[in-house]
């Protein structure tokens, strides 16, 4: 019984080295443990499932102001990103869109706003036209595109002549000497 005792708080202790030791390297300890260390970790990761059901975290549903779309978050996640932003919660992906266009504008809060609300008015076109009818949006795409073109040639000094393409030398002859030994039956 003693030596029972003993292997298994070997066991136990050799486990727990190997769990912390994969901890560190960010690893799953499940998929590299021996099979009979697997029982005790199935013990350790009930205990540990039994540890996190009791947590309770508050979440909330919310909805970006730019896009639309609902996220679950923390009420403390979210009075920082309103923090952020004006007063304004805004999604992950919205978040990194106004961060791209703040860096074109000035760092202070008129440059957040106008980045906040211009980006807030291209979902609201892409909702609008996009989302509802690619068709029509692809269409429009492209009416834009000929009347760029179009603007483009009309105006009187963009116009640039066409490239014009010389020949050092003719390659007629060149022709002629190939067919010329080619094998009969293949002209």
């Amino acid at each position: 019984m003693k030596r029972q005792a003993s292997e298994t708080m070997q066991i136990v202790s050799n486990l727990e080295a190997k769990i912390s030791q994969l901890q560190s390297m960010n690893v799953t300890p499940a998929s590299h443990c021996l099979k009979k260390d697997r029982i005790l970790w199935s013990v350790y990761t009930d205990d540990a499932a039994e540890a996190t059901i009791n947590v309770d975290i508050d979440t909330r549903q919310v909805t970006c102001e730019c896009c639309g779309m609902q996220e679950e978050c923390t009420a403390e996640y979210i009075a920082g990103v309103r923090a952020l932003f004006c007063g304004r919660w805004v999604c992950g992906l919205c978040t990194e869109a106004v961060k791209e266009k703040m860096r074109t504008a000035p760092a202070n809060a008129d440059g957040v706003r106008q980045a906040l609300d211009s980006h807030a008015a291209f979902c609201k076109q892409f909702n609008c036209t996009t989302r509802l009818n690619p068709k029509l949006s692809l269409a429009g795409a492209m009416r834009d595109i000929a009347r760029k073109s179009y603007q483009h040639r009309s105006s009187g000094g963009s116009a640039r002549a066409p490239a014009v393409f010389s020949r050092t030398m003719s390659c007629g002859r060149s022709i002629m000497d190939v067919t010329a030994h080619a094998t009969p039956g293949f002209h």
